[in-house]
């Protein structure tokens, strides 16, 4: 049992904090008039509560005659809770303060809970991460910063199957840690379109749509659209999307023919149902196709043989090396025995060159450089 709220200090609680049904409580009980006075003299009904709020004689005609506790109560802005149970004991009213004293008591603890409430807001609303919300477990992944949430399958069904689908939910949680996505259980309320949320969820969040076949599920449009999509899917991301799981035995539709499916009904020694369907749903993580570590096993013959190869290998190229070596001198050579050719060449070239100088000199005096005039270009051309 819950522990009680601490009442109040009364005396912070204004009179508009009352609730209706105890003004009414009051009035019923202080409005008749009363012929004993206490005994300071004064009225021991809502005439005593006026005096006591210094209420100017001549305006008393004015309070309304139905209800005039009523309306003084209502008038009475400055006063509270606290003051008003003060005053129905200065007016020797302990009957009244007996009778509403919890009803008092009750309505200024309601009156703090809605104050602590209206100070209270809530925060505003990121447009982008509520578009991303479609199940209850994305509200708790995003106030903690996690992406939505991502599901093994979902499961969809007729409703006359949901005895069914529970026992597919059970096995697949409980047993083999699996999650699900079931609309009456995850889905969020709000959504302008069911039919877009789904299909959001079976596109982008699931990776696999297991389809629970029955003569109900037949009869439903939208069960067999959802269906029909998934495949659609299936075809375009070059992947295996639909698991159909048979719960009662009837007549498959032309879309769902092809598929090897999940006889719920069938029996044997090598058929476990919830294990082929565990394993129909179950994906290899990314993790799982890594290449792990290899031990590798060395034999003393293998090794050996290894060995021989690898220097029988570094002595071929020791050969091949001192080839291109002996070929690159031999090269070098040639070079350099052309290039001396060429020397001599010049060389011989310009000893004739200095003999046809000097014969030049012997017979014509030297030379020509240059001619200068005519006359002895002529007379060279003559010659």
């Amino acid at each position: 049992m819950a522990a009680a709220a601490a009442v109040p200090n009364l005396y912070d609680i204004p009179l508009r904090a009352l609730r209706p049904a105890t003004v009414s409580s009051i009035s019923a009980l202080l409005n008749p008039p009363k012929v004993l006075a206490t005994s300071d003299g004064l009225p021991r009904d809502w005439r005593g509560l006026a005096h006591l709020m210094k209420v100017p004689p001549h305006l008393l005609p004015h309070v309304s005659q139905p209800d005039p506790t009523g309306e003084l109560l209502k008038k009475w802005t400055a006063g509270s809770v606290g003051l008003l149970d003060e005053y129905l004991g200065m007016l020797d009213r302990w009957d009244i303060v007996d009778d509403t004293k919890h009803l008092m008591e009750a309505d200024a603890v309601l009156h703090l809970q809605n104050v602590e409430r209206a100070l209270s807001s809530a925060s505003d609303v990121d447009a982008d991460l509520d578009r991303e919300i479609l199940t209850r477990d994305d509200v708790l992944r995003l106030e903690q910063g996690l992406p939505p949430q991502r599901y093994n399958a979902y499961l969809l069904y007729a409703d006359a199957d949901e005895e069914f689908a529970v026992k597919i939910i059970e096995e697949m949680e409980n047993k083999y840690n699996l999650k699900l996505c079931v609309r009456d259980r995850d889905l969020v309320a709000g959504h302008v379109f069911e039919h877009e949320a789904i299909m959001r969820l079976i596109s982008d969040r699931c990776n696999r749509l297991i389809v629970v076949i029955s003569e109900n599920f037949l009869k439903s449009e939208a069960n067999k659209f959802f269906c029909t999509f998934a495949q659609a899917l299936g075809i375009d991301q070059k992947r295996r999307k639909v698991i159909p799981v048979m719960h009662k035995q009837c007549r498959l539709p032309p879309e769902l023919n092809y598929y090897f499916v999940l006889d719920y009904t069938r029996s044997g020694d090598l058929w476990d149902f919830w294990k082929k369907l565990h394993d129909s749903i179950e994906t290899p993580s990314i993790q799982s196709r890594e290449p792990s570590s290899r031990i590798t096993i060395r034999e003393p013959v293998l090794e050996e043989q290894a060995q021989t190869r690898v220097v029988a290998e570094n002595s071929s190229k020791i050969d091949i090396g001192d080839n291109e070596q002996k070929t690159k001198v031999k090269s070098h050579e040639k070079q350099h025995k052309i290039s001396a050719e060429n020397i001599g060449m010049k060389k011989s070239t310009s000893m004739s060159l200095e003999n046809l100088k000097a014969k030049s000199k012997k017979w014509f005096g030297g030379f020509p450089t240059r001619v200068k005039k005519n006359k002895k270009a002529e007379a060279l051309v003559a010659l």
